[in-house]
C-alpha cells in the first residue's frame, strides 16, 4: 500500500481512555494547535517533521472538529472525553424524553459516538474503533483517502510515515465518516457500522483510484 517505509515511534499500542492533563475536546485541541501537545503527532510537529498546520485542517475524511482520538509516545491510544462522559452515556438513553436535547447539544464526541453506536461506555468506543480500523478493507480505504494525503501534504521534507500517526488519522477519519457521511447516517449499531465501513473500499472504487493517482502525481512533483 505504501510506496515509502513506515516507521514506528513507540512500542505496540495499548488502549487507554483519557490522558490526564490532555484537552478533553477536539475543538480545544485544534484551537491550541497540535505542536508539542504530548501526542506522537504533536512531538513530530515540534521536531519539524510535519508542518505546524498538521492536524488542524480538514483533509480527506479527517476533520479536526470530529477528531477525538489521540496516540501518545508511551504507545497508548486515547479517546478525549469530558469528566461526565460515561455517566452521560448511561443516562441519556434511559432519560431521552427528559434529556432529549442533551444529545443534540452535546459537545463531547466520545458520548456522541457511544450513543450513536449503542455502546455503553467510552472504553467500548475506543475498543470498537481500534478493532475496526485494523480490518483490511477499512484500513485500505482510510489509508488511501486520508492517511496517504496527510503524509504527502504535511511532511516538511522527505515523506515521513509514522505508524502511530497513521493509526490516529484512521481512527479520526472513521469517526468523522460515522458522524457526517450520508452512507452512515442511519447506522445505530456497531455491527452495521462494521459492515458499511468494510464495504466502502469496494463500493467507492472511483474515489479510491482517483486518490491513488493523485498521490502518485503529487509524489512525482515533490521529487522532481
Amino acid at each position: 500500500m505504501w510506496p515509502f517505509k513506515r516507521r514506528s515511534q513507540a512500542a505496540p499500542q495499548e488502549a487507554s481512555q483519557s490522558e490526564p492533563g490532555r484537552p478533553t475536546s477536539a475543538t480545544q485541541s485544534t484551537q491550541q494547535g497540535r505542536r508539542a501537545d504530548g501526542t506522537v503527532l504533536g512531538d513530530l510537529i515540534a521536531k519539524g517533521l510535519y508542518k505546524p498546520s498538521a492536524g488542524t485542517e480538514k483533509f480527506g475524511y479527517f476533520d479536526p472538529a470530529n477528531a477525538p482520538f489521540r496516540t501518545f509516545p508511551n504507545g497508548k491510544t486515547g479517546l478525549m472525553q469530558g469528566p461526565m462522559a460515561d455517566l452521560l452515556i448511561q443516562t441519556i438513553p434511559a432519560s431521552r424524553s427528559v434529556f432529549g436535547s442533551m444529545l443534540d447539544d452535546n459537545q463531547d464526541l466520545s458520548v456522541t459516538l457511544a450513543l450513536k453506536l449503542g455502546l455503553s461506555s467510552t472504553r467500548e468506543v475506543l475498543d470498537a474503533f481500534q478493532a475496526l480500523v485494523q480490518k483490511d478493507a477499512t484500513a485500505k480505504y482510510l489509508i488511501v483517502t486520508t492517511a496517504m494525503p496527510f503524509f504527502l501534504n504535511y511532511s516538511t521534507d522527505k515523506i515521513v510515515v509514522i505508524a502511530e500517526v497513521e493509526h490516529e488519522l484512521k481512527l479520526n477519519a472513521l469517526a468523522n465518516l460515522l458522524l457526517t457521511d450520508p452512507a452512515l447516517h442511519d447506522v445505530a449499531s456497531i455491527a452495521r457500522f462494521e459492515r458499511i465501513a468494510e464495504s466502502l473500499f469496494a463500493d467507492r472504487k472511483d474515489e479510491v483510484e482517483q486518490k491513488k493517482q493523485w498521490a502518485v502525481e503529487l509524489q512525482q512533483s515533490r521529487s522532481s
